[in-house]
């Protein structure tokens, strides 16, 4: 065990938390409207989905 340092657990996460931070301060922004272009187009697919799947159960009752 030469060249081991010791360090208390507080200092070991103090210096993970920085890390972390620096992390997220250099990462990308998106722009707001690529952001709420990305929201809508995941909206309109959800809703796509869902209308699919009432379409479904709406054909299940309906059994003419």
């Amino acid at each position: 065990m030469g060249n081991v340092v010791r360090l208390p657990v507080s200092v070991v996460c103090d210096e993970y938390q920085k890390a972390k931070a620096r992390k997220r301060h250099l990462s990308y922004t998106p722009r707001p409207r690529l952001v709420r272009d990305a929201l809508s187009a995941n909206a309109s697919a959800r809703w796509a989905l869902m209308k699919e799947w009432l379409e479904k159960l709406v054909e299940h009752w309906n059994q003419e």
